[in-house]
């Protein structure tokens, strides 16, 4: 059953899918799926699927199997992070498809160690769920609280939620690395580069006693936090600091930085905005009460695929990503 009326509509929507994945356009085909699968009972997943299916069927040009993989590879990760498994394991085995037929062997090992994490992630979610129900029982529960934390931080990439369990873990150094990392992004002044880059030491030697995907993300956050500080460090410390921000992964990433804030304050603010407006957007005094009466002009919106609101404005000269 469709949403509107105009079936008109619908056809000119579907025809100009049509073409578009014809023309080889995947960012094209895509927002074409997002609005069709916005104003239709139409299951988005299974028609971004074939589409990307559809897309990979044209001419073996490596450029565009390249951007179809990477997207892929994206999708997965995304459809993980909502929970929703069978979907981010139907993205993935397509992204090792057109990874085999690109002769790609970074890729295929990228394949090889998401299909690890996701395996890794349905245990996550046995474990977790028992925790659950444990901290129903007694909220502190030091075991609990930890596996709860890994599972945010190694399935979600949520940091922000993560360190909120994993201070009242039962591993001594975890606990104390969290406990440390909250102290410094919920101070009402950014903390200060010494501070920041002994956190990220903290990380860094954690992540080499760790194993499997937790090291990965472990590691990621030092090189968050080293990449924070080495613009005012000096001499070995800088060197280190830029070496390792190299090592780690971390590119400042909009998405990862939405779910590993620095400072809770603007986490809060980010969430507390509205896109209702569509040149300016309000705070909530009782959300962010520093950011009351404020307001930033809005430079994008739009909807994610699993249909959350997207904002993008400058605050304060910084760039805030919200969603709902």
């Amino acid at each position: 059953m469709v949403r509107v009326r105009n079936v008109n509509d619908y056809m000119l929507l579907t025809q100009a899918h049509g073409l578009a994945v014809k023309a080889l356009r995947p960012t094209l085909s895509l927002r074409i799926v997002q609005m069709i699968s916005d104003r239709y009972d139409v299951d988005q997943h299974t028609l971004t699927v074939q589409t990307l299916k559809d897309l990979a069927k044209g001419p073996t040009d490596k450029d565009h199997h390249k951007q179809l993989a990477e997207l892929s590879f994206k999708m997965s990760l995304d459809h993980q992070r909502a929970d929703r498994i069978e979907a981010a394991s139907q993205h993935l085995e397509l992204a090792d498809s057109l990874a085999r037929r690109l002769k790609s062997s970074d890729m295929l090992k990228q394949a090889a160690a998401r299909r690890a994490e996701i395996a890794e992630y349905k245990k996550l979610v046995e474990t977790s769920a028992a925790a659950e129900k444990k901290l129903a029982e007694a909220p502190n529960d030091p075991a609990a609280n930890e596996t709860i934390g890994r599972f945010l931080i190694l399935a979600k990439s949520d940091w922000n939620e993560g360190l909120k369990r994993l201070v009242l873990a039962s591993d001594a150094t975890l606990q104390k690395l969290a406990q440390q990392d909250t102290a410094l992004i919920e101070a009402a002044k950014p903390p200060a580069a010494d501070d920041a880059a002994q956190l990220a030491d903290g990380w860094w030697d954690l992540s080499l006693k760790q194993s499997g995907n937790f090291k990965s993300s472990v590691k990621l956050r030092a090189g968050q936090w080293y990449a924070f500080a080495a613009p005012n460090l000096k001499g070995l410390s800088k060197a280190k600091a830029e070496q390792r921000v190299t090592e780690s992964g971390w590119t400042n990433d909009a998405d990862f930085a939405v779910l590993m804030p620095l400072n809770r304050r603007e986490a809060v603010i980010q969430k507390a905005m509205s896109v209702g407006n569509p040149r300016a957007i309000n705070r909530s005094t009782q959300a962010a009460p520093l950011a009351a009466d404020s307001r930033a002009a809005v430079s994008d919106s739009g909807r994610t695929e699993d249909r959350r609101h997207l904002a993008v404005c400058k605050f304060r000269r910084r760039t805030l990503r919200w969603h709902d």
